[in-house]
């Protein structure tokens, strides 16, 4: 495997565990919310996780939110467009846990 598929193979078996963990949560308490915290590359676009749970429970409601630092976090890029319900912008100034920006 190439480098970028042996990082992307372990994604695809996480989103797919995630989301039919939502899903058989959702099957045994229709009722209740979930709420998934996780990376943007795991939700942005609607793909991911989003769309393996779309595939598994098609009546699922879902709300999309991804998190992205820019260095100007006051201005809506084109970039943003349909990646999420809700985008939100922060301070790439500002120290983060990890970075996601970096090249494969």
């Amino acid at each position: 495997l190439s480098r970028r598929d042996s990082l992307l193979m372990p994604m695809l078996l996480w989103d797919s565990t995630m989301a039919r963990s939502i899903a058989a949560l959702l099957e045994r308490s229709a009722e209740r919310s979930v709420l998934h915290v996780c990376g943007s590359f795991h939700c942005e676009g609607r793909h991911g996780i989003s769309e393996m749970l779309r595939n598994l429970n098609s009546k699922a409601r879902q709300l999309v939110i991804v998190i992205y630092p820019e260095s100007d976090c006051h201005t809506f890029q084109k970039r943003h467009t349909d990646a999420a319900d809700f985008v939100i912008l922060t301070d790439a100034s500002l120290p983060r846990s990890h970075d996601y920006g970096h090249s494969l």
